[in-house]
């Protein structure tokens, strides 16, 4: 039932109940309260639409209302929707019918804020409507700064946005704010600038629901107009009050941890964005390739089953870079959004904002980063390509089991297109980090499996287990206890291998089986270790229960991940013991 379009062609009655003898929208049936919360009624052409959210279709109380209107002769096309497609097109209505026109000071304040930033120099403006506030900002010189002066409600938010679409032209006839919408303003309109015109584009973003918004405005200057500048570049930044965008832990503290810095030697900007990715569960080798896979452009791709924790490292490392230069403006796509970025703009994918329409819109941002969401099929596999290719920094997710088989996963989407003589490019896929989450033993209750009996473990897991080390150390879930709720297990441990790539393994996928690339990469001392290594050294060390590794991991031996002779007596010192 979901998506379709169910007709009754009837006439329509008024609230009075009487058929009238010309449909019009002036004949709507009140919608009872009890429906207001999920059913959204709109005119459109000669008919009524009703729009249900999804698990509602068979309500009662909408049943009801239904029959009540086909009795009485009322035309109408019924569709069931996503929950937050509906709450938009309320929140949309009632956005739009509740905002008054622009004031005159308004559109003279907009006005003189353009006259302003042109003369500080600025390239883009950059505006962020939220649920409370609007947050405002310039790119100068390539770096974005929050402009203190205009600190906004987001009733008044919402006027400024309205204020820069009145003053385009070339755009369309009615502000919508749950639709995608572009203008271009004339230099002429900001009599004090040396600007040629403003090229503006605005769309809804998270929270929608709560009219949410974005507008970017790319300021096109005329080169032979500087003479018509009125405001002089040092007062126009001080008027301005542009200040260096809060970093995420800044913003945790609610103050400025440059003014509240502890006693002794304060963390650089450096040594907080590391904190970032060691609570994230990285250790210092990790760190170490994701600084440098970070430090750059392309894709970078996170692999894992459902709930192996790739959300919420992605989230980790876009927060290490907001730590690192709040200045970069960070774009996500996001089907739903899961984690919101208080410093990064959303787009949530709906049916009326399908992926491919955000991802065209995304570019038209001015973004430095950007987070795509899962490459799922060729089109979303193709965004992070075309982000990547661009010069942002793009991060994407796959449901792959090894990291390695992504590029397998990519030709299954598109062999021609997606190949691997395509794929296979270093400097376009710069990293590729494989995550898993795996059961913490509770250390009050575990049992040790010297003790649990030679019928605990199937015999080829033990086999398996020896050839990485002694299983003196091994220990299965207990039955539960106070200290860990009855539950046996206190927690996840994470697991995660950071491949960061070459031409030497891009080449290996080029021309060898996916197999014996991965093991020429993996036995190279400055590569990490597979995840099967680091997982099982949880179980080597009683932290995991042996039995877990097959629900997450695919069980290899040594000679299987590492290639024959790589791991044996100083296999450890070779990879490294630093878990």
């Amino acid at each position: 039932m979901k998506g379709l379009l169910s007709r009754s062609r009837l006439p329509v009655l008024d609230e009075a109940n009487v058929a009238p003898s010309a449909l019009g929208p002036a004949f709507v049936p009140t919608l009872p309260p009890t429906l207001k919360s999920y059913v959204h009624l709109e005119h459109v052409g000669d008919q009524w639409e009703i729009r249900v959210a999804a698990g509602h279709e068979f309500d009662a109380g909408f049943l009801t209302w239904l029959g009540d209107l086909d009795h009485h002769g009322v035309t109408y096309l019924k569709e069931c929707v996503d929950l937050d497609n509906l709450v938009n097109r309320q929140s949309g209505e009632r956005m739009s019918s509740a905002d008054p026109d622009v004031s005159p000071p308004m559109r003279e304040a907009v006005i003189r804020f353009f006259e302003l930033t042109d003369a500080a120099g600025a390239s883009d403006v950059h505006w962020h409507l939220g649920r409370d506030t609007l947050q405002t900002l310039v790119r100068i010189d390539g770096d974005r700064y929050v402009v203190g002066a205009w600190s906004k409600t987001a009733a008044d938010g919402q006027q400024v946005l309205r204020a820069v679409m009145e003053l385009a032209h070339n755009k369309p006839t009615e502000y919508k704010t749950q639709e995608f919408q572009n203008g271009t303003i004339d230099g002429r309109k900001i009599p004090g600038s040396a600007l040629e015109n403003i090229r503006v584009n605005r769309g809804p973003a998270d929270p929608a629901a709560f009219g949410g918004q974005y507008m970017v405005c790319r300021l096109q200057p005329d080169v032979h107009a500087s003479a018509r500048r009125r405001v002089d570049p040092a007062m126009a930044a001080r008027l301005l009050d542009l200040r260096v965008p809060p970093r995420p832990s800044e913003r945790l503290r609610g103050v400025s941890q440059r003014n509240n810095e502890p006693a002794g030697a304060p963390k650089s900007r450096f040594e907080v964005a590391r904190d970032v990715l060691a609570a994230a569960g990285l250790d210092e080798r990790q760190i170490d390739l994701a600084v440098r896979i970070l430090a750059g452009k392309g894709l970078v791709i996170t692999t894992g089953p459902t709930g192996s924790g790739k959300s919420t490292l992605q989230h980790a490392l876009m927060t290490y870079k907001a730590e690192l230069d709040p200045t970069k403006a960070q774009i996500s796509i996001e089907d739903p959004p899961e984690k919101p970025l208080a410093w990064a703009v959303t787009l949530a994918v709906t049916p009326d904002h399908p992926f491919d329409l955000l991802q065209k819109e995304t570019l038209r941002m001015d973004p430095n980063i950007v987070q795509i969401g899962e490459a799922r099929d060729f089109v979303t596999t193709m965004a992070g390509f075309t982000a990547a290719r661009s010069g942002r920094l793009t991060f994407e997710t796959m449901h792959v089991d090894d990291p390695l088989e992504v590029f397998d996963r990519m030709r299954d989407f598109d062999f021609e297109r997606l190949s691997p003589r395509v794929t296979c490019n270093h400097r376009l896929i710069t990293g590729i980090i494989g995550r898993r989450l795996f059961p913490r033993l509770c250390q009050e209750c575990r049992v040790p499996l010297a003790t649990a009996g030679d019928d605990a473990l199937p015999g080829y897991l033990r086999e398996d287990l020896r050839a990485w080390g002694t299983l003196a150390q091994v220990h299965l879930k207990g039955p539960g206890c106070d200290a860990c709720h009855r539950k046996g297990i206190t927690g996840r441990v994470t697991v995660t291998e950071v491949i960061r790539t070459d031409a030497a393994l891009m080449r290996d996928l080029r021309e060898l089986s996916l197999a014996d690339a991965a093991q020429r990469h993996r036995a190279r001392k400055d590569t990490d270790r597979a995840m099967i290594h680091r997982a099982i050294d949880y179980v080597l060390a009683g932290k995991v229960d042996p039995l877990e590794l097959g629900e997450h991991l695919t069980i290899e031996r040594p000679d299987d991940v590492y290639g024959p002779g790589v791991y044996g007596a100083d296999g450890m010192a070779l990879k490294g013991d630093d878990q």
